[in-house]
């Protein structure tokens, strides 16, 4: 299996939208209501024009996807509109469904978010982890620091805890990705 990562553009609207919606109902079951999350896959159509809005205004899209076109994953980035963090990148989203989860595929995704920050003069960024969502352990393997705890609003009824997390020097955050990279490829 070849996994490509591609620059997302309006016409990926609904493998973003697909892979938003499913990675959402694996990884939050038992941290927000199933009825919410099955209306994320529900209404995937629905909201096709608000994900091509989404990809038309972020600075960074990727869509990952096998050889034979099935999306797996999706990176979503920008500059940030945060006053507390303002010189800072946004790092909004890294999905990948779970049955591709193990594969290194998340960590490229961080990896390619770090250098494109890099490259728009950023060495900082910023991110929100639900309390509960097991990625968090690995923000903290590449130096993300709980800098504040926010209650996310989702609807009216559904705020959960949400870590902000910082990252405050990208270029070692990437040596250190590009170290266990290395690590990785002699062991094997």
């Amino acid at each position: 299996m070849n996994i490509i990562y591609k620059k997302a553009s309006i016409e990926d609207a609904h493998d973003v939208a697909y892979i938003a919606a499913y990675s959402w109902k694996e990884t939050y079951e038992g941290l927000l209501p199933s009825d919410y999350l099955e209306e994320r896959v529900n209404t995937i159509e629905e909201r096709l024009d608000n994900t091509k809005n989404f990809i038309s205004n972020y600075d960074g899209n990727y869509v990952i996807v096998r050889d034979d076109d099935k999306p797996v994953g999706i990176l979503a980035y920008r500059k940030s509109n945060n006053d507390k963090y303002e010189d800072y990148g946004y790092l909004e989203a890294i999905y990948v469904l779970k049955d591709y989860q193990g594969y290194g595929i998340g960590k490229e995704l961080f990896k390619i978010a770090i250098e494109d920050f890099l490259s728009m003069g950023y060495n900082k960024m910023y991110l929100e982890c639900m309390k509960g969502n097991d990625t968090l352990n690995f923000y903290e393997k590449y130096d993300g620091v709980i800098e504040d705890t926010i209650n996310y609003h989702i609807r009216d009824d559904i705020n959960p805890e949400t870590y902000i997390m910082t990252f405050n020097n990208l270029e070692e955050v990437l040596t250190k990705l590009n170290n266990k990279t290395e690590e990785k490829t002699k062991k094997m």
